[in-house]
């Protein structure tokens, strides 16, 4: 089991604070402290955690907000009802300052705010890209976005239908666990920071290609991702 790091270290548990060290908890020195107290210094630092200048709450759409909340509260232990408490509590709120986490996450429209944020989806006929057919821009909040996307690849592709004498079965045309899988990677572990860094999503007859800006972490080698299979969060808020 791969546990992602939390972005608001360091935890406790019943007043102490732990460490994981190879296959052991133990509590924390510290020396140990000092780390991830620097640790979180530099997440606090992080691009998702800068403060966009003039947007506030009437920019959110808090509809989906209470949809994040109300599966929130079906995790945890403690209950939330109200939006800014649990943007403050994840760290989308900082200082009455949304973050661009919190802008990208659940802002009505986040262009106006970071112009980078939306995602540009080409279908075409052959294996030349001269040969487009359809293509869209994805200009909305990050669940906006991933549900416009599935809804359009869904229209694209079509079902196949198989009936086994009174039981009728039904497929995709393409592989869409798979898909989910690499177009949701791509959005959470974009590089935002880049201004020019757009997320294109390109389909041709016989594959789909997700174009993501942003090389590894500067901790990390290829080594690391494909022979080791260390996985890092570039943005564990969003994540």
């Amino acid at each position: 089991m791969s546990v992602w790091r939390g972005s608001q270290m360091p935890y406790h548990y019943k007043g102490t604070i732990y460490i994981r060290s190879i296959t052991e908890n133990i509590i924390a020195t510290s020396k140990e402290l000092m780390n991830v107290f620097s640790i979180r210094k530099s997440m606090d630092l992080s691009w998702e955690r800068t403060p966009v200048l003039g947007a506030d709450i009437d920019d959110l759409d808090l509809n989906e907000v209470q949809k994040t909340i109300s599966l929130y509260n079906k995790m945890g232990s403690d209950i939330i009802q109200d939006e800014e408490d649990f943007l403050s509590r994840n760290g989308l709120l900082r200082n009455g300052n949304l973050t661009n986490a919190c802008v990208l996450l659940y802002a009505k429209s986040p262009i106006k705010y970071i112009a980078q944020a939306g995602i540009r989806l080409a279908v075409y006929a052959s294996e030349s890209n001269a040969d487009l057919i359809d293509t869209r821009f994805f200009n909305g909040n990050i669940f906006k976005n991933i549900d416009g996307i599935f809804q359009f690849l869904d229209m694209t592709y079509t079902k196949r239908v198989k009936v086994d004498d009174l039981l009728r079965t039904e497929q995709w045309d393409y592989p869409r666990v798979a898909v989910r899988e690499g177009i949701m990677n791509a959005i959470v572990h974009r590089d935002y920071n880049a201004i020019s860094g757009l997320l294109n999503i390109q389909v041709y007859p016989n594959r789909l290609e997700i174009i993501s800006y942003g090389s590894l972490l500067q901790s990390m080698s290829f080594e690391d991702l494909a022979a080791k299979g260390y996985s890092m969060l570039r943005n564990p808020d969003i994540a």
